[in-house]
């Protein structure tokens, strides 16, 4: 229980180290929830939230051919404007 408080009351530094940790699978329920609070009543990490979301959603979806031999993605005009207009709907999206 002792945890859980002070969960509740980190800073917004310490839930954006958790929620990399969750997306990385290594989160305890508890820490689970407790980032998920966070994300509800603070507007700043739910939206930092939504955005590493979206970059996860995108990298997943570059094709294995679309990489260069160093490492680099190779984007089209077209794939490079519908990024950034995804980016910029995420931002304008209201919190939830």
């Amino acid at each position: 229980m002792k945890r859980f408080f002070r969960l509740l009351f980190m800073p917004c530094e310490g839930y954006m180290e958790l929620l990399s940790a969750l997306m990385d699978g290594h989160v305890s329920p508890t820490d689970r929830f407790a980032v998920r609070l966070h994300t509800l009543y603070c507007r700043a990490c739910g939206r930092y939230r939504k955005q590493i979301l979206k970059l996860r959603r995108m990298l997943r979806a570059i094709d294995e051919s679309g990489w260069t031999a160093a490492g680099e993605a190779v984007l089209t005009a077209e794939a490079r404007d519908r990024i950034l207009q995804n980016l910029h709907a995420a931002e304008s999206e209201p919190n939830v």
